[in-house]
Parts: C-alpha cells; sequence; structure tokens
C-alpha cells in the first residue's frame, strides 16, 4: 500500500508473553476524520465505541446504513446536524478506503492528504487556512461547513515547495541579512539568531526571523525542547510580545506546542509533541 508521506500506517509488533510462540508482526490502517475513524472493513455496520446512547446508536445506524464498516466516533454526536455532518464525512472517507481496499497499488497524494491534516486542526473562532494551491483551496472552499473553517484565503506568496536540501542546512540566511543556526544534541533543538549583515535594531530584528523561526521548526519537524537564543533585549515587555506572537504562529501547527517563555539565563524555551 502506497501512501503519501506524513500519512499514517500504523504496525504494531505483538509477543504473547512466553517461549512456545514467535512474535506476531500486525500492520493496517486507518482513516481519521474530525467526526468518525474508518477502523477497518466489515459485512455490517459496527461501532467499536462502548458507550453510545441508544437513542444516538440508532440514529447512527440509520445515518449510516449505508457504509458497512467499523466505525469510531470522535466527537459527541447529540443533534441532527451533527449527524449530518457525520455522515457527509463518513461518505467521503468509506469511499477513499474503498479505493485503498480495491487497488493497493494506488498511491494518494496532495489533497487527500493535505486535508486529512486539516480535520485534526483544533477549531477556533479565528481559524485561517492559507494555501497555494488551487485545488486545494477549491477542496477546502467545498468543505468549509464540513470541518467548521471560519475562514480561507489564497495566498500565492506562499513558498510553493520545500527544496529537501534545505532541511539539512544548519545554517539558514534570510533576505534581510539575519542568520539562523540550527542544530541538535542529546534531543535538544537550540536555534541562534544572528543579526548577520541586518542593520535594523534589536527588536526590528528580532520580530522580522520569528516567522522564519517557526517555519523551520515545522519543516524539520522539531521535537520536545527547543531553545531559541534571540538576539537580546533588556524590556520584558519585549520578551512578553515574542512569546504572544509566537503563541498566535504555533496555533496553525499540526503538533501541539507550548511556549513556556524565558529562562534565567535569556533562552526562550519551547516544548514541541512529536506528530
Amino acid at each position: 500500500l502506497k501512501t503519501q508521506d506524513g500519512s499514517k500506517l500504523h504496525a504494531q509488533l505483538t509477543w504473547p508473553g512466553d517461549d512456545t510462540k514467535q512474535a506476531k508482526f500486525r500492520a493496517g490502517w486507518q482513516l481519521i476524520g474530525k467526526y468518525i475513524v474508518y477502523n477497518s472493513k466489515s459485512t455490517e455496520l459496527t461501532f467499536t465505541n462502548k458507550n453510545i446512547p441508544q437513542e444516538i446508536f440508532t440514529k447512527l445506524t440509520a445515518a449510516l446504513q449505508s457504509l458497512p464498516a467499523n466505525w469510531s466516533i470522535r466527537s459527541s454526536v447529540n443533534n441532527k446536524i451533527d449527524i449530518e455532518l457525520l455522515r457527509d464525512e463518513a461518505k467521503e472517507i468509506y469511499h477513499i478506503a474503498t479505493q485503498i481496499e480495491t487497488n493497493h497499488a494506488e498511491c494518494y497524494l496532495g489533497i487527500a492528504n493535505y486535508l486529512k491534516i486539516f480535520r485534526e486542526l483544533s477549531i477556533s473562532d479565528d481559524l485561517e487556512v492559507t494555501t497555494n494551491c488551487q485545488n486545494i483551496h477549491a477542496e477546502l472552499i467545498k468543505k468549509q461547513d464540513l470541518w467548521l473553517i471560519d475562514a480561507i484565503s489564497y495566498k500565492k506568496t506562499l513558498t510553493p515547495s520545500i527544496d529537501i536540501s534545505e532541511i539539512n542546512q544548519p545554517c539558514v540566511t534570510l533576505e534581510n541579512g539575519s542568520m539562523l543556526d540550527i542544530g541538535s544534541y542529546a534531543g535538544i533543538n537550540i536555534i541562534d539568531i544572528n543579526s548577520g549583515s541586518n542593520n535594523t535594531n534589536k527588536q526590528t530584528t528580532n520580530f522580522l526571523i520569528l516567522d522564519e523561526v517557526y517555519r523551520q521548526i515545522c519543516i524539520r519537524n522539531l521535537q520536545g525542547i527547543i531553545l531559541v537564543d534571540v538576539i537580546k533585549d533588556s524590556s520584558l515587555l519585549h520578551n512578553e510580545k515574542i512569546i504572544s506572537y509566537l503563541q498566535k504562529l504555533f496555533r496553525q501547527d499540526i503538533s501541539q506546542t507550548k511556549i513556556l517563555g524565558f529562562s534565567n539565563s535569556g533562552l526562550l524555551e519551547i516544548i514541541r509533541n512529536k506528530f
């Protein structure tokens, strides 16, 4: 089964606990939506959830009776609107699952995997999705109500692709002359900010590179402890503005990230969970 890099392909190695049998390797896959999860193919409609109220169970059975599979419900379902949203997403997931099961050589690229990531975003009142791909933008527009995305915009200025060689470079030079030195040691990631040939003041330089700091953390998928050595400024207010701005940026991150603040040594501490 070929899937795009980043898709979730689960594999499990199990051992019965004694020496009488060999360990067994089990591999499988799931399609995960915002409301519902496709677990496996089934000859009849089944739900793995144990605590679904009888009334909701009856409504779900009626809504999904044409989609025989093993499903899990991710969100609480209470009313008619919730049932309709879940049904619409289940239809799309079931269609993709059918294609995978009938043609294992098919490779899912681009839109399908891109949209799967957006299903996992935390929804907020001011969430805005930006994309530089017109096909993906069109698909997002069609599913805006389904996924409760509040605003969608298309920005041609976004970088259309990532140069893989860029990920392995320890030093990144920005257009304004500033530089980022990025390294890892014993599970700790360090980003050192240097003004380089940039002649702007410290405060302006820091804010000019914060977008690039966020971008580099995401494309390199840095995980665990991240220490950012910003250009030192004695203003407590300036540090608070940096924390606030980074918190705003990382709301878009597909991984859970916490901006812990500045340590006594003046390093900005970030914790980013594994995605």
